[in-house]
């Protein structure tokens, strides 16, 4: 397997090699990654002047990505989904890394998990979700 990415020790993002026999795959990746960084600013009003700003820093790096996850590829998606949840309830800091490179200056703290579930089985176990994450700057 080629690994294009990773949270910490939680998550791995991973594809398989074209020469991998299909029961050997385990991949989860994802999409529409998008990166935020704003500034704080306050304004002031002036009577009888324009309004006056000053620059109060900058507020928490945001990155955003959609997980896909599909029993198919090797990933159990109900057991992948209880592991992120738990990393928002328990504050579990970490860098993101893509490609070899941190994502961001700081570690990320997961805020949000946004789970789709889009194939359950006649038994009710879940085959395939689509998870959004949303990750904070931590300082």
């Amino acid at each position: 397997m080629a690994t294009i990415g990773r949270f910490g020790n939680l998550i791995k993002f991973e594809v398989s090699k074209p020469y991998e026999k299909i029961g050997q795959r385990r991949i989860v990746v994802f999409d529409d990654m998008s990166q935020k960084e704003s500034a704080r600013w306050a304004d002031y009003e002036i009577i009888g002047e324009r309004t006056k700003s000053s620059f109060g820093g900058v507020k928490p790096e945001e990155v955003r990505l959609t997980v896909k996850l599909n029993a198919e590829n090797g990933v159990a998606p109900r057991h992948m989904i209880a592991k992120l949840k738990d990393a928002v309830e328990k504050g579990t800091l970490d860098y993101l890394v893509i490609n070899g490179k941190k994502v961001g200056k700081s570690k990320l703290r997961i805020t949000e998990v946004d789970a789709d579930w889009q194939t359950i089985l006649n038994k009710g176990e879940l085959s395939r979700a689509e998870v959004k994450l949303t990750f904070k700057e931590y300082r």
